[in-house]
């Protein structure tokens, strides 16, 4: 969910048996994925809003809100993991991964970065978090730094990473 140009997506190109859906509701970015990710027959995009999405087979093991959340509201937010919830296979896994606001002791340098995002909706961990938790259990979470260059240095934002039951 929110797969945007397919970046998240060439992570996943290494699986042969593996069946990807990209959806996203921007048709710019959806046209991008597909023109570059076309030499893969098991990988497919959608510009579509995932709470009217249904999938032509069986529903699905993994779902990921790919950096998605902090650009929408709270209520759009839990509609769309209820969408998700409601297209995952019974013994599917949803993960939601998402940049979150720099804390008082972070960096000025992550607290200057942030401010380049497009998201009118950067939350907290603990309110992205409570807002998870109110469709669902949050099975398991992290908080990961991610550096601006290949060597993670200098660090630029944190993401929370969200394992729902």
């Amino acid at each position: 969910m929110g797969c945007s140009i397919g970046n998240i997506a060439q992570a996943f190109t290494k699986f042969e048996d593996l069946s990807y859906t990209g959806i996203d509701i921007d048709p710019v970015v959806i046209g991008h994925a597909q023109a570059s990710l076309r030499r893969f027959p098991n990988f497919e995009f959608f510009c579509q809003d995932l709470k009217t999405f249904r999938p032509m087979g069986p529903k699905f093991d993994f779902i990921l809100f790919a950096g998605m959340c902090h650009h929408v509201s709270d209520r759009a937010c839990c509609d769309l993991l209820r969408a998700g919830q409601s297209l995952l296979s019974e013994t599917g896994k949803m993960v939601v991964v998402d940049i979150l606001k720099p804390e008082p002791e972070d960096t000025w340098l992550l607290h200057k970065y942030i401010r380049i995002d497009q998201g009118e909706f950067i939350r907290s961990d603990a309110s992205l978090r409570g807002l998870i938790e109110s469709v669902t259990e949050v099975e398991e979470a992290e908080i990961h730094y991610v550096g601006a260059s290949p060597i993670s240095f200098p660090i630029v934002a944190r993401f929370g990473v969200y394992t729902l039951a």
